[in-house]
Formats: structure tokens, C-alpha cells, sequence
């Protein structure tokens, strides 16, 4: 019907060349639709895939394909055979286990031959404040980190942005829905094994002059 049932619906997808590929959905519900059931879905030709928690492996002669769900965390998986409907699908429906106010889905995809028996390492990463989320793919030529910010709607994160990843590793940072025609200062201290990494705005700086805008922890 003409009911608006959603009040955002947002896709960003990142190619990460040449086998990964990242899905990232914002969805709001409406005024009145707060409690509506709000799922993400993913079709799969002829039969149902090989899935081991948060994993997905769908194997088709020489290829193969990994899907890794990022979040939501403790997602709720149904699957639904569409032959009855008259299609030759499986269809996954992922869904958020808790009502929120709005909805974060992540995925990570990996295309690669059937040869390839594992997804390469996969986690999740968020800013210390949890104003940014995303993951890291651990790809042994060079890691991969992908990042959102974590407002439902979408807002530029205020402040700092402070996250840890690990340090083993050469690593391409990638950071979204930051303030356009903006400059940033990046700083990235070792900490242990790991590397703590702060982008700041310029523009903090010069407000605070000697001090600094991003704190190192």
C-alpha cells in the first residue's frame, strides 16, 4: 500500500578488490512500526547452503562464495525453500534477535574457487565509543579494514574515532559517512600486538591549539 512503514533504508556496498565484497544496511522503522519484524534477505539458487554459526558456503562447480554475517551479533537465521512458491531458491532470512529503535546489518562476501576451504579471518571492529563499526578481513597479502559509522541514520561521528586492530600484517584502512570536504589527522601507536589508530578532525586541533584532539590509550 501507500503506508510509509520505514523512515531510512540505506545500502553502502564496497567492492574490496579483487574477492570481497561488503554489504552494510541502515534501517529505521517508521513511526507506528516500531515493533515490526525487520529482516535482511539472501537468496541462494537450487538447494539450501553449507552455514556453521554466522557462516554461509555456497559451493557451485569451480567457485565458491562465503558469506559472513558482521552483525547484527547474535543474529536469528531462517531458511525457506521457494519451490513451493514456484522459484528454485533458498532463501535466508536474518534478522536482529532484539527489538531496536533502528537496525544494523554487515556482511562480508568472498568469492573464490572450490579449492579454497576457508573464508579468510573475519571479525568485527568498533571505535571505542562505538560511534563506528565495521570489520577486518585478514587477507594474508594485505588486511582489510572496513568501517561505518554505527548512528541508525547515518550522522557523522562527533569527536575522535579510536579503534584497535591487530598488527601482523600490512592493513588498508577504509573509513565511511565521515564529514565531507573535511581534514583528518591520523595517528597509529603500537600497543602490544595490536595498533591503536586515532583519526582526528583538523579542525579540533587548531581549536585546542597546543592540546590534543585525539587522546592515545
Amino acid at each position: 500500500g501507500t503506508t510509509k512503514m520505514l523512515q531510512v533504508y540505506q545500502r553502502e556496498l564496497v567492492h574490496v578488490l579483487p574477492n570481497y565484497v561488503v554489504v552494510f544496511d541502515r534501517i529505521v522503522p517508521a513511526a507506528g512500526f516500531e515493533n515490526a519484524v525487520i529482516k535482511s534477505l539472501f537468496h541462494y539458487p537450487l538447494e539450501a547452503p553449507a552455514v556453521s554459526g554466522d557462516l554461509i558456503t555456497e559451493t557451485r562447480g569451480a567457485a565458491r562464495m562465503f558469506q559472513k554475517i558482521i552483525l547484527p551479533t547474535g543474529p536469528t537465521l531462517a531458511w525457506h525453500d521457494e519451490a513451493a512458491e514456484g522459484t528454485d531458491v533458498w532463501r535466508l532470512e536474518l534478522r536482529d534477535a532484539t527489538t531496536r529503535p533502528g537496525y544494523l546489518f554487515m556482511n562480508v562476501f568472498q568469492a573464490s574457487a572450490s579449492t579454497v576451504t576457508a573464508m579468510v579471518p573475519t571479525t568485527r571492529v568498533s571505535s571505542k565509543d562505538g560511534a563506528m563499526t565495521g570489520a577486518v578481513i585478514k587477507d594474508p597479502a594485505q588486511q582489510h579494514v572496513i568501517m561505518f559509522s554505527a548512528d541508525p541514520n547515518g550522522a557523522t561521528p562527533a569527536g575522535s574515532i579510536i579503534y584497535e586492530v591487530g598488527a601482523n600484517a600490512p592493513s588498508l584502512h577504509n573509513l565511511f559517512d565521515l564529514a565531507p570536504s573535511t581534514g583528518y589527522r591520523v595517528d597509529v601507536a603500537r600497543r602490544d600486538a595490536n595498533y591503536v589508530v586515532t583519526v582526528a578532525h583538523r579542525d579540533c586541533e587548531r581549536r585546542k591549539l597546543h592540546r590534543r584532539c585525539d587522546v592515545r590509550r
